[in-house]
């Protein structure tokens, strides 16, 4: 009858030297991927697992590098967020004034009025009649 040690020994040997090779790197990447994402929550403490781009992921190869992947993911997003913003303020100084909420203080330039239809001139006639006074 065969002994606890030998038992051991024997389901060891029945693994081949690929499969053993392969564990090694699964564990290899897991350690890697635990220390970049700890990394990572360092540098983004507000970041959750889930909300990390498969693409960034991907960039990564296999976690080496996720903190810095993600770093320049994040730069770029703010990047965008920026130009959007910067660009829906210029869009939102070149529109002109909402007349259906036009008061007694509001100022409509002659290209204002232009715009309008004959309802909203109408409807603003008292507020264009002061702009006009301080068009010449």
């Amino acid at each position: 009858m065969k002994s606890e040690t030998e038992k051991i020994f024997e389901e060891i040997d029945a693994f081949s030297d690929s499969d053993i090779e392969e564990y090694r790197l699964e564990k290899l990447v897991k350690k890697n991927l635990e220390e970049e994402l700890k990394t990572l929550f360092e540098i983004f403490p507000d970041v959750n697992v889930d909300d990390i781009p498969d693409e960034v992921f991907e960039k990564s190869n296999n976690g080496k590098g996720l903190a810095a992947e993600y770093a320049l993911f994040y730069l770029k997003e703010e990047k965008k967020k920026g130009e959007q913003k910067e660009k829906e303020e210029e869009n939102l100084k070149a529109a002109p004034p909402d007349v259906k909420n036009a008061t007694e203080d509001a100022y409509f330039t002659p290209e204002d009025v232009r715009g309008m239809t004959e309802a909203e001139i109408r409807k603003n006639y008292h507020t264009i009649m002061k702009s006009m006074e301080k068009w010449n």
